[in-house]
């Protein structure tokens, strides 16, 4: 390409919780798929067994330096036993008039007591 007619691209990463900005550029939030947001923890046998939950789609809003995002999320009950890519809510995230919602799911199955463990130790 000819040097005379490139442009520079700033590309912002992960910094939390946001990076700072130049005054009058914009940002394009974008949210990859799958992402980390959260986990669940099922305990027995003295230990906690956490399962990340994950997007299963991509979002992306497009935002001015101070603006905010929001965002809300709402779980379903996650019995042992669940298994990966189960769908467990969703989480919205809004901007003015922009709204996007994502499915959550899980990222593995959520371990459960082996029957042995149950029948030692009840219900």
């Amino acid at each position: 390409g000819d040097a005379s007619t490139a442009w520079q691209t700033d590309i912002y990463h992960d910094t939390v919780p946001f990076p700072g900005f130049k005054s009058g550029v914009g940002l394009l939030l974008q949210l990859p798929s799958p992402k980390v947001v959260g986990a669940v923890t099922v305990t027995w046998g003295g230990s906690a067994h956490p399962v990340p939950i994950v997007t299963a789609d991509g979002a992306w809003l497009l935002a001015w330096p101070g603006q905010t995002v929001a965002s809300t999320s709402g779980l379903s009950p996650v019995p042992p036993g669940s298994t990966k890519g189960s769908r467990v809510g969703t989480a919205m995230f809004s901007l003015g008039t922009q709204i996007e919602v994502v499915s959550l799911r899980l990222a593995s199955t959520v371990p459960e007591p082996s029957w042995w463990w149950r029948l030692v130790h009840g219900p």
